[in-house]
């Protein structure tokens, strides 16, 4: 396993130009403050506030917390002047309230400095943007200052009872929404107007709602529909790879697509758009590895499988100066969607074992369990996915036994998982008492909550005990829903036989396949594939039977339902 990245002079030279320019760009900001503090009262134009904020926002981590504390509150104090408020053009208002925006996250990420929110007189200028809106059609609010005043909102934390607000300050906060959104979708509904919308402005608003949840269901579908149709009515023409990564996994996190509802299948026709323009020459070239994770995260939440050739586009290169979080998010993808490539699956893994050995802290305790879980998927039941995979499986299950305080219910129930799946020496590492008792009190957990049977299962279940009563088959009992030894979850239904054979039956509904691959059997999504391996283990080869829905829905009688389970279990 290599633990030090390939050296990249010309990155390293670009790194050290950006580094270069943000430090100039920060003490030009530095020294033209003292001079401009004492005019801010003067300030008779309110573009004279924003553009100063815009500034400062567009410096981000780079510039002077000190200097940024001093002259943003002042700034917005002046802002929010009623005199100044009324006059103020619409491009002010929305480049303040993004500008507020940037400079919040900034704060949050740092964990120190100036938060924008702490400030009364942010109310005054969302009130500003809301009572704009609400005039005549003819406020002067065009796409981008919809879009970014939309992306603000997400950062500045107007999330219901997060608001630390007032009550009053909290309705204010969301009448700015809700007339932002009622604005944005009649643009985005309108062809003229939606075409003044760049690729980065709609996937703003697609961050922006799933950022927002107050904002209601509804008119989030809503507006997430219409920015998916503007999208796919310009085949991604233009869009680089952050606009299609962030808008897919804004869309993903929001369900776009996700379900076995027919509308859910109509709109994954999204994601195969999306993906075939990801495809186009160069499009990925210039993506970062957390775009990457994105995409396939996306991918993976709505069982989307790509093609193997989409991370032809530089994606292993790519990762190897990935961070934790991205390499853990993509290997976690390629273990759901099944998505096989042995050069980002080494990518992947030789740098998030670099990571473990340089700073183990840096990888979150959830990555710990979600990659060994991911390599136990990939290892397909015959060891680690490749050569790259095998120090990285023990690396990570060391890691979380040091850690396994940390690990949750779910997270042990992964470590659990991976000893079945992996053996050798994550087996050796996960043998102490402590680590042990608490997997398995994980595992009973996990079983102990199962889930009423579902339609199919009954139907199943009943045909099973007729042909039993019919005397076709030598079936003793019939269980559904039943926990079993070796198995994370509960087995549809279990038959024992007269002669002492045991045969499970798992009837599989759309939810375990993979994405428009209906007919195949093979395409089970990665949870499914696990389940597979623990079941073959659990009862033995020839001895569990899997029904998948297609085969099953178009079994219309009773009669058609015995006679299938009859033979297949003959077989």
């Amino acid at each position: 396993m290599s633990l030090l990245a390939p050296s990249r002079p010309a990155a390293r030279v670009s790194t050290r130009r950006k580094a270069a320019t943000a430090a100039i760009r920060a003490s030009i900001i530095a020294t033209l403050t003292p001079a401009l503090l004492p005019l801010v009262p003067r300030i008779r134009n309110p573009f004279g506030c924003s553009i100063p904020l815009w500034v400062l926002a567009k410096a981000g981590a780079a510039s002077d917390e000190r200097v940024e504390s001093q002259l943003a509150p002042v700034l917005l104090q002046r802002l929010g002047d009623p005199v100044l408020l009324k006059h103020a053009a619409p491009q002010s208002l929305a480049n303040a309230l993004y500008a507020l925006g940037k400079l919040r996250e900034d704060q949050q990420h740092r964990g120190s400095g100036w938060d924008p929110t702490a400030s009364a007189h942010l109310t005054a200028l969302a009130r500003a943007v809301a009572s704009r809106l609400r005039g005549a059609w003819g406020h002067g609010f065009n796409a981008q200052d919809t879009s970014n005043s939309l992306w603000a909102c997400a950062k500045l934390g107007y999330r219901g009872s997060e608001l630390s607000l007032p009550l009053a300050e909290a309705a204010a906060a969301l009448a700015v929404l809700e007339t932002l959104c009622g604005e944005t979708l009649r643009r985005l509904r309108a062809p003229e107007l939606a075409a003044a919308f760049k690729p980065q402005e709609l996937t703003n608003i697609l961050m922006a709602l799933q950022g927002l949840p107050q904002i209601g269901r509804q008119q989030s579908e809503l507006l997430a529909a219409a920015v998916a149709a503007v999208d796919l009515q310009r085949d991604f023409a233009g869009y680089n790879s952050q606009d299609l990564s962030d808008s897919a996994w804004a869309l993903a996190k929001m369900g776009y697509g996700q379900g076995t509802t027919p509308l859910s299948s109509k709109q994954s026709q999204w994601y195969a758009a999306a993906v075939a323009a990801a495809q186009r020459p160069g499009v990925m070239a210039s993506a970062k590895p957390q775009a990457w994770a994105n995409l396939l995260y996306a991918l993976a939440l709505v069982r989307y499988q790509p093609s193997p050739t989409l991370l032809e586009a530089g994606a292993a290169s790519v990762m190897e100066s990935g961070t934790a979080h991205s390499c853990a998010i993509t290997l976690w993808a390629l273990a759901v969607l099944q998505l096989r490539h042995a050069g980002v699956e080494s990518a992947v893994c030789d740098r998030l074992g670099e990571l473990l050995w340089l700073h183990p802290a840096s990888v979150p305790v959830q990555h710990l369990s979600s990659s060994l879980w991911a390599l136990a998927v990939l290892a397909g039941g015959g060891g680690p996915a490749g050569l790259a995979a095998a120090p990285l499986a023990r690396a990570l299950a060391e890691e979380a036994v040091r850690r396994r305080k940390d690990l949750t219910k779910g997270g042990l129930a992964q470590l659990w998982q991976a000893r079945q799946e992996l053996g050798n020496e994550v087996e050796a590492l996960t043998r102490g008492p402590d680590v042990q008792a608490a997997m398995e009190a994980a595992v009973a957990a996990t079983q102990a909550t199962g889930s009423n049977p579902s339609r199919t299962q009954e139907q199943a279940a009943k045909a099973l005990l007729s042909l039993t009563q019919k005397g076709l088959l030598p079936i003793v009992s019939v269980w559904t829903e039943t926990a079993v030894e070796g198995m994370l979850g509960r087995v549809d239904i279990v038959t024992d036989w007269s002669f002492g054979r045991m045969v499970a039956v798992e009837v599989d509904g759309p939810i375990h396949f993979l994405r428009g691959r209906k007919g195949n059997v093979s395409a089970v999504d990665g949870s499914t594939a696990l389940r597979n391996r623990q079941l073959q283990r659990a009862f033995g080869k020839g001895n569990v039977l899997y029904v998948p829905y297609w085969h099953w829905n178009g079994l219309k009688t009773p009669a058609k339902q015995e006679a299938y389970l009859l033979r297949r279990l003959q077989q």
